[in-house]
């Protein structure tokens, strides 16, 4: 097949579903099937060029308030000429542009077209949005922009010859049975083979990787591990992509812990690669998450994958996946690390359940295998 995928994020920008979206690509292309890929434009990246056999067009586009803006004229003719030339086009989640600006012509393109969610906008107020009142008005801003965004576009949904989510209890997935009336398919977020190297050998550390931001919310894991009982060192890593302001303060708040602490040692990591930052998990008992908002992130999937469990945040999807615990408060959050850093035998059987859960739900060549059993089918149905 001839296969048009467009997604905001793709190498060599990085992001959690530039990781699944890249992967089941390069997966297709082995296969014999022919992608192109139309994504967004940054600084001082081309506008073509050849990635792992891979064509990649960008076009400079961008978001503010939930509106889109760039080179949008350039980017829907050039999704014109491309879609008439394949079988099936894919966009890769919604509230993005790459997707959203093209919702309102999908009646006009000719070959099949299939979404790919990765979950939606999250209406709920959480506790995080009454922090200030300029959180709060935030809030309001974005549920009435997305609210109409919905409503607006509902019957251009239907024009999707097949909708396809990361999980079936997903609040995108329950939205779209509604009111779409559509068949979700599911194709879970899966963990790279690399992962699945599993060592018994675990040192007294705990690992949290995610980039250094407010909405990761590393200062919550801060708070949290500033009184958890130790009657030994405890290494706590913190590994992201980059330096920036945030990590600046988060730098001055674990000085003052360790200081506070001798037993505690905190150290915050940037520019790993991927094979060091696969040994330094692997090697961890607990892996934790403070994110204010996620889905079903890779990252925590590998975790489990090397059989490590994790403390996390009640985001997303979390909640429903084995070998960890989900948390409300900065309590909870303090007490399951308490838990598992004193209760080996816990630990361990936690993670062995973690582990075999990825092992049948979450390899890389099965998911890749049903997502492309769902595109044949598409094409099948004429």
């Amino acid at each position: 097949m001839k296969i048009l995928v467009t997604v905001d994020t793709y190498y060599p920008l990085k992001d959690g579903v530039q990781n699944i979206t890249q992967n089941h690509i390069e997966q297709l292309q082995l296969k014999g099937h022919e992608i192109t890929v139309i994504t967004v434009q940054n600084e001082n990246i081309k506008e073509f060029e050849v990635i792992n056999n891979v064509k990649v067009y960008r076009f400079k586009l961008f978001t503010k308030f939930g509106i889109h803006f760039g080179n949008k004229k350039e980017y829907l003719k050039k999704l014109k000429e491309i879609s008439d030339n394949v079988d099936l086009m894919i966009n890769t989640c919604i509230q993005s542009a790459t997707t959203d600006l093209v919702l309102s012509s999908l009646r006009r393109i000719r070959c099949k077209k299939i979404l790919y969610l990765h979950g939606r906008y999250n209406f709920k107020y959480e506790k995080y949005d009454f922090i200030s009142i300029n959180t709060f008005i935030k809030k309001v801003f974005f549920n009435l922009r997305w609210r109409q965004f919905y409503v607006s576009n509902s019957k251009n949904f239907k024009y999707y010859d097949k909708i396809i989510n990361i999980h079936e209890l997903d609040e995108a997935t329950k939205y779209f049975k509604k009111n779409i009336n559509e068949e979700i398919q599911i194709v879970n977020n899966f963990v790279e083979d690399e992962f699945f190297k599993f060592s018994d050998e675990k040192k007294e550390q705990l690992i949290c990787i995610s980039n250094f931001s407010d909405l990761k919310n590393q200062k919550f894991i801060l708070e949290a591990i500033s009184n958890i009982e130790l009657h030994k060192k405890l290494k706590v890593i913190f590994i992201g992509s980059s330096e920036n302001e945030y990590l600046k303060r988060l730098r001055e708040i674990s000085n003052n812990l360790m200081k506070k602490n001798s037993k505690l040692d905190i150290i915050f990591l940037v520019g790993m690669d991927r094979t060091e930052i696969r040994k330094i998990l692997s090697e961890s008992k607990i892996f934790l998450l403070g994110s204010k908002i996620e889905k079903i992130p890779v990252v925590l999937l590998e975790a489990l994958a090397q059989g490590v469990p994790f403390v996390s945040t009640n985001v997303g999807n979390i909640k429903y996946l084995p070998g960890g615990f989900s948390c409300d408060t900065l309590e909870e959050f303090r007490y399951y690390i308490n838990l598992l850093n004193k209760n080996e035998d816990i630990r361990v059987e936690l993670g062995k359940i973690g582990r075999k859960y990825t092992i049948e739900n979450s390899k890389l060549i099965n998911m890749n295998n049903k997502l492309e059993s769902i595109l044949i089918d598409a094409m099948e149905r004429g």
